[in-house]
């Protein structure tokens, strides 16, 4: 029995690897624009590293932001 594409699987796994790199990059410049508007401490990592949120449009846009830690 041959599976549909759709019946099983999320979209995001069945895309082609350009569109879910293209798909993924805009929600996380969606993301980081929210946390920055919403969350007082992301905006004062980023403002305190110089960092626009603007500046994160992709995944490797993500090494310009400071490693945080859990303590």
């Amino acid at each position: 029995m041959a599976v549909r594409k759709g019946d099983y699987f999320d979209e995001l796994e069945t895309m082609a690897p350009g569109t879910r790199r293209t798909y993924l990059d805009e929600k996380l410049a969606l993301t980081v624009e929210q946390a920055y508007r919403n969350a007082p401490a992301v905006k004062k990592l980023l403002d305190g590293c110089g960092v626009n949120p603007g500046e994160i449009t992709s995944v490797s846009d993500l090494e310009k932001l400071p490693i945080t830690r859990k303590t």
